[in-house]
């Protein structure tokens, strides 16, 4: 399903005047129903798998990384649309999983996002398998934006794909030849010789390129958030603790680093942080007679495709929003400024 924030708005609103059960969850709460993220949100009413009928992940790199800078920024990212789960909807792999309460009809997208923040392959239990990590998400700690940059918060992603990371544009663009090699140097790695292996994310970090001092974003969303000091100390002890990781020498540096400008870093980062902890996303729960057969369904003959509820409302989240671009766009920038 494609994310589309206006489209999303309007369905939502519209769902909304029919005072339909609403559930406000934590990131955590989310972040907890994918088993990769070894999160373990609070007790709450909802818990979603995505259905058959969802396709895969589209999302790109720099869409992840940008709905995080929203999320540390405070900018709300819409709400997300379940209903109660069902056999019609269940995935083969969900047989044997009796623990799913609904089915995931809108922001899959969104929902992995955020997941991905969460999961910390570097946690002990997840060394072992740390090399089938896909992507990881980092926060560079001492950002420098580009001019033409959107960002707040420099949230980085890095794939198997690409493990050194990604420019630090808005749309992410691959980094030079240059810094790759570079990035590999760092591990004694040579493209050139016959038994290179591409490295996985959890085997590098971002490159020079990417981010000058990345941390996973999933170690700061560990951290207490008692007071800023505690918190920054904290995440000092976490890297000292992790010496077999290159990237923790600059990370234990900033911690310790008291110059003013870092001071004001720090407090950003730390509020961002606050804000994500306490973000709400209202999951809004759609009827169950959605899964019944639609009137199309009813009265169609044998040479029209029958089109049931539940397809109706996925064409309907993702087409019936007018997308905002072009002089709209721009008039609607100058209104605001």
């Amino acid at each position: 399903m494609t994310e589309n924030v206006n489209s999303c708005t309007q369905c939502c609103t519209t769902v909304n005047k029919v005072a339909l059960p609403t559930e406000p969850l934590t990131l955590r709460d989310i972040a907890s129903w994918s088993p990769a993220s070894r999160v373990l949100g609070n007790p709450c009413a909802i818990r979603a798998s995505v259905p058959a009928l969802q396709r895969g992940l589209v999302w790109k790199p720099q869409q992840n990384e940008l709905l995080w800078d929203s999320i540390l920024r405070g900018f709300p990212i819409g709400a997300l649309v379940v209903t109660k789960w069902s056999d019609k909807l269940k995935k083969t792999a969900e047989m044997a999983d009796d623990s799913f309460t609904h089915h995931l009809l809108d922001g899959q997208q969104r929902c992995n996002a955020i997941a991905m923040g969460f999961s910390d392959p570097f946690a002990v239990k997840g060394l072992a398998d740390g090399k089938k990590v896909e992507s990881i998400l980092w926060l560079d700690l001492n950002p420098t934006f580009e001019r033409n940059s959107t960002r707040n918060f420099l949230v980085r992603a890095t794939t198997t794909a690409h493990p050194w990371g990604y420019s630090k544009n808005d749309s992410a663009s691959p980094v030079s030849v240059g810094n790759i090699k570079r990035a590999l140097q760092l591990l004694k790695l040579d493209p050139a010789e016959p038994n290179y292996r591409r490295p996985s994310p959890v085997e590098l970090w971002p490159c020079e390129a990417a981010a000058e001092i990345p941390v996973p974003l999933a170690w700061l969303l560990q951290l207490p958030l008692d007071d800023e000091k505690s918190f920054w100390k904290s995440l000092e002890s976490r890297a000292t603790e992790a010496t077999t990781l290159q990237w923790t020498e600059s990370v234990r540096g900033f911690c310790g680093n008291e110059n003013p400008d870092v001071l004001e870093i720090k407090s950003r980062v730390f509020k961002g942080i606050k804000r994500a902890y306490a973000a709400r996303l209202i999951a809004l729960e759609a009827p169950e007679e959605l899964l019944e057969a639609s009137e199309q369904e009813k009265t169609s003959g044998s040479d029209r495709e029958d089109v049931s509820n539940i397809e109706q409302l996925f064409q309907r989240l993702n087409q019936q929003g007018t997308k905002l671009d072009g002089e709209e766009l721009a008039y609607s920038m100058i209104k605001a400024y």
